[in-house]
């Protein structure tokens, strides 16, 4: 059985029993599911645009900021999907680099328009929830 957090934010999630629960505010949300790890490679480009189709997107882009969009999410089978986004080669925090995520279509992550990572390594889980983002 899983051990809910004390105390929990609105949005605040953790994984357990094979499920994703998300806290809304009033209650834990569920949403089953693996975690399947699909990745298309290192993303070596200055933007790019992720799908449904992988979960894993490591970034490897040295030149500035690499912009990667998170993809538009539109059906009930998307909902509940996780993808993870990931600095590969450190050095983000410093020389004007880093990783901006997006959401599509007008779909924000946490209630804004776009995150930025900007610690060396760093790497952010994003949840999708039926209309928005969340990063868990």
């Amino acid at each position: 059985m899983a051990r809910f957090p004390q105390s929990p934010k609105i949005g605040q999630a953790f994984i357990g029993d094979n499920i994703i629960y998300v806290w809304s505010g009033y209650s834990w949300e569920t949403y089953p599911g693996g975690l399947r790890v699909k990745t298309p490679g290192p993303i070596n480009s200055a933007s790019y645009s992720s799908s449904f189709d992988y979960s894993y997107y490591g970034i490897g882009y040295t030149g500035g900021i690499c912009s990667i969009s998170l993809p538009l999410g539109r059906s009930i089978d998307d909902d509940g999907k996780i993808l993870t986004v990931a600095d590969e080669v450190g050095g983000i925090s410093s020389y004007n680099r880093g990783i901006l995520v997006t959401g599509s279509g007008g779909q924000s992550i946490n209630g804004e328009s776009s995150v930025l990572m900007k610690i060396n390594r760093m790497s952010l889980t994003f949840l999708f929830n039926g209309s928005s983002w969340k990063t868990i």
